[in-house]
């Protein structure tokens, strides 16, 4: 609900985080509860918000023990925050702390609001451990009885299996997967379109790049469009080059084999490539000065921009005009390679299902 007339801007001050650690170390004896304490009050320490009150404070944790039922306003009262601020908890997997901010900013925004924390936690360090459900209606079935009698009999139906623990995972009750399996699965259905996606967007860049160098100088808004489009597109394939690059290897090898294919790219971007766009250029130049009679006069060379200030003012534009066409039609090749990309892309997408199934 707005309060007031109008809604309001919304700022994200700063923020503070515990330091990362490895599983069963330095975090092994202290859980959600402490850290997110320590992390509120180094936010307060840092913006100097000791005995303030907030407008609210929202936290939460997407695996925690039942005595934290209540983690965010327990970790308010843990810092030196004024003990009125409210707080309350949230929870959504891979997401909580985002989730929170995003609620305390439309409170703001909505003017219910002025200021606010959010944040998130989650270890494994200490995790809830409980003991199956078939123990736990044992229990129950003793605890609602009302004669001795009743209440000892569910106690003879205890097995040892009731004994086992039951850690907590981030699987999905209904498939038995975690995210990252039901990903995996989704994969190995449509993992074709792992590699058909780039080629489509690489091919539809390509005119896109054309039909921005082909453009008149006046119509630079045209221009950026179509080449911010362009772009968009054209590196969309970054995804799919290394799913596919760790994918067609084995588990041990994934970490060289994308040494070794960002060594290749950074061999061709920042090495060979602008060589061959150099060449490209002196080429379509020269082509260029023939086609205007003026290749006996002037050459590659010549034209240089660094040099072309010597030069009387008709060669110095007729320099500058062959220099820019030049370079514009060396880089619309250059673009052409797109749509050798986008093959070999749509290419590899005919067997790779088999070829990232069976590593």
């Amino acid at each position: 609900m707005l309060v007031g007339s109008a809604v309001r801007r919304v700022a994200i001050i700063g923020g503070a985080r515990i330091p990362f650690a490895r599983a069963h170390g330095v975090y092994s004896r202290v859980g959600n509860l402490q850290m997110l304490t320590a992390a509120l009050q180094a936010v307060v320490g840092k913006y100097g918000l000791d005995g303030l009150r907030l407008g609210e404070v929202a936290a939460g944790a997407v695996i925690k023990h039942s005595r934290d039922f209540n983690l965010a306003r327990e970790s308010v009262l843990g810092t030196t925050l004024d003990p009125h601020t409210p707080a309350f908890d949230l929870q959504r997997a891979c997401g909580t702390s985002l989730e929170a901010a995003i609620g305390i900013a439309n409170k703001i925004a909505l003017g219910q609001i002025d200021s606010g924390l959010a944040g998130g936690v989650d270890t494994v360090s200490d995790p809830p451990i409980v003991y199956p459900r078939a123990y736990q209606q044992i229990l129950m079935r003793a605890f609602r009885a009302k004669t001795p009698g009743a209440r000892i009999a569910p106690f003879f139906a205890l097995r040892p299996g009731h004994f086992k623990p039951v850690i907590p995972d981030a699987s999905e009750p209904r498939t038995g997967l975690s995210m990252g399996e039901s990903c995996e699965q989704m994969a190995k259905r449509s993992i074709r379109w792992v590699a058909r996606l780039p080629a489509i967007f690489l091919a539809t860049a390509t005119p896109l790049y054309l039909l921005g160098f082909v453009q008149p100088t006046s119509e630079l808004d045209r221009v950026f469009i179509l080449w911010a489009l362009a772009f968009m597109l054209h590196y969309g394939y970054l995804g799919a080059q290394y799913t596919i690059g760790q994918g067609v290897v084995p588990q041990r090898s994934r970490a060289s084999a994308i040494a070794i294919l960002l060594f290749i790219i950074a061999l061709v971007g920042n090495g060979v490539g602008p060589q061959i766009v150099g060449v490209l250029s002196d080429s379509f130049m020269t082509l260029g000065l023939e086609q205007r009679g003026l290749a006996g006069i002037l050459d590659v060379a010549a034209c240089n921009p660094k040099v072309t200030s010597a030069l009387p003012a008709a060669q110095q534009a007729a320099c500058s005009a062959i220099y820019a066409e030049g370079l514009r039609n060396s880089m619309m090749v250059t673009a052409l390679l797109l749509l050798v990309a986008a093959t070999c892309f749509w290419m590899s997408s005919r067997h790779l299902d088999r070829d990232m199934l069976v590593r």
